[in-house]
């Protein structure tokens, strides 16, 4: 119970840091390290997306990983 505590409590600190730190042109795998923590944390307390809730999991690609590439489709 006490490693889940710590492992939420890092991955909400790195969630609050990682804005700030792409504004600093942080290392991308500093930038990756923080967001899969913060992915991995999210999975393992929502119970529809381990269900494998398509909905869901669209919406956590869509919210915490895609902001993070440059794409362009035109």
């Amino acid at each position: 119970m006490h490693e889940i505590v710590m492992k939420s409590a890092l991955v909400f600190i790195l969630a609050l840091a990682v804005p700030f730190s792409l504004a600093q042109h942080v290392s991308p795998d500093v930038v990756l390290k923080a967001v899969t923590l913060e992915v991995i944390a999210i999975i393992s307390q929502d119970k529809d997306i381990q269900a494998g809730n398509p909905a869901k999991v669209a919406d956590l690609v869509e919210t915490r990983i895609l902001p993070l590439f440059d794409h362009d489709l035109s």
